[in-house]
């Protein structure tokens, strides 16, 4: 059932029993001074068809639950309320597992408490192009990401134009911010179990997907993902060991489950995480981790030697940085005397 003009869901009257199209998955804890701009962006949306907003708030303490109970109170028809007493992601609870087990619609939604959409458009857009494409698994768009502390600092996500894209593409040059992406819910049966087992369950669904169907990009800046101290992407010491932990973990699943298939980028791309881990610890003297960091490098350098992938290596791992001006003075020399010969 679909409406000839598109109409701001809250003004939108549907017969009971009316199956949504679209669900959104809010996940927030303790994103108490953000989570109304993330509801607002809900509410703003303008759509032809009937849309859940469906909330597990994972116990929070400052008052995120209120505000959310506030909301619900004055949009009774709209929304669904999963909330906690009990934080169960510190017990290892799949939290993603339960909200996409929790969806009604056609397709879901993904926005966490701290992060919001800035487009009323946004949902009519992507589920146009999802209709009109039965092939597509995902549609995502780009992202203002906004560094609370740091405004300068902010961009736009995945600057470049493409239509179409895939697990290469995911694993290698783009980012799908969780904000960003609708998806279609029939997909969620043939998600393998690891999925639910690793910390980011939304990355290792978007691989999962991506490998069952085609991604689509709207190059529309359509919402913002917020990156602020209490965010798991802030980023430190913690952030980034969780990050080549996961992604580890993620990535040797995910292989096992493709056959292979995408196992050469797979490596690359942990080595990448391994050399960046290893040069953020060199910088900021965290001696323990760095030698944690070097050894993944190397790990992943010899199982897929490259000549780049060699010389961040050097650079990053092996050779002290007190020795850094030598060898960039080396380098110059040696480009000199190449193009002196040349002459």
């Amino acid at each position: 059932m679909r409406l000839d003009k598109a109409i701001p869901i809250t003004e939108q009257s549907w017969p009971e029993g009316t199956v949504p199209v679209v669900s959104i998955l809010c996940l927030t804890f303790n994103h108490g001074r953000y989570i109304r701009q993330a509801l607002d962006g809900f509410l703003m949306q303008e759509t032809t068809f009937p849309v859940e907003v469906i909330v597990y708030d994972d116990a929070s303490t400052d008052g995120g639950q209120d505000i959310v109970r506030d909301y619900a109170s004055r949009h009774p028809g709209l929304f669904r309320l999963l909330l906690q007493t009990e934080n169960q992601f510190s017990r290892g609870i799949p939290l993603g597992a339960i909200l996409h087990e929790s969806a009604r619609g056609e397709y879901c939604a993904c926005c966490e408490g701290d992060d919001y959409w800035t487009d009323a458009t946004k949902l009519q857009k992507q589920v146009e192009l999802l209709d009109s494409r039965k092939e597509a698994s995902i549609c995502f768009h780009r992202i203002l990401v906004a560094h609370e502390d740091c405004p300068e600092k902010d961009y736009i996500s995945n600057p470049e134009e493409a239509s179409v894209t895939g697990v290469p593409d995911i694993v290698s040059r783009w980012y799908t911010h969780t904000n960003s992406v609708v998806f279609r819910r029939a997909f969620l049966p043939h998600l393998p179990p690891w999925a639910s087992q690793v910390m980011w369950t939304d990355v290792s669904a978007w691989l999962c997907l991506a490998h069952r169907g085609p991604i689509h990009f709207i190059p529309e800046v359509l919402g913002v993902y917020r990156k602020h101290r209490g965010g798991i992407t802030h980023g430190g010491k913690a952030e980034s060991r969780k990050a080549v932990i996961n992604s580890t973990k993620c990535y040797r699943f995910f292989n096992e489950d493709t056959g292979g298939q995408y196992w050469s980028l797979l490596r690359r791309r942990l080595f990448e995480l391994n050399i960046n881990w290893a040069e953020e610890c060199r910088r900021t003297g965290q001696r323990a981790d760095f030698l944690r960091a070097a050894f993944g490098s190397l790990r992943w350098f010899v199982s897929q030697p490259s000549g780049a992938g060699f010389s961040r290596l050097f650079l990053g791992v092996l050779l002290p940085r007190t020795l850094h001006p030598t060898y960039y003075a080396a380098c110059r020399w040696k480009n000199r005397l190449l193009s002196g010969k040349a002459a």
